[in-house]
């Protein structure tokens, strides 16, 4: 006889805003190559909603990282362009 879905143990409630957390964390992972404003910034917004919803520690880490990775990818584009861009004669 086949277990039912009565017969079966209920699922391990998990915490509820690990999700948005790590969702967080591939926004910012990704705003340094692509989209460093709009990324960040939704890296900040998942991050808020994460710890809002419990999960502390990696909210927070989605924030900071939200923050400071946005910045480091500005800053490598720049520095790229400098290099790749040829200097404009006056």
């Amino acid at each position: 006889m086949e277990p039912t879905t009565s017969d079966l143990p209920a699922p391990a409630a998990g915490r509820p805003g690990r999700g948005l957390a790590i969702a967080g964390i591939v926004c910012a992972g990704l705003s340094v190559l692509i989209v460093p404003i709009g990324l960040g910034l939704s890296a900040v917004v998942l991050g808020a909603l994460a710890m809002k919803k419990g999960e502390r520690s990696l909210g927070r880490l989605a924030v900071m990282l939200g923050i400071v990775l946005p910045i480091v990818g500005t800053v490598l584009a720049v520095v790229v362009l400098q290099r790749v861009m040829p200097p404009v004669a006056p």
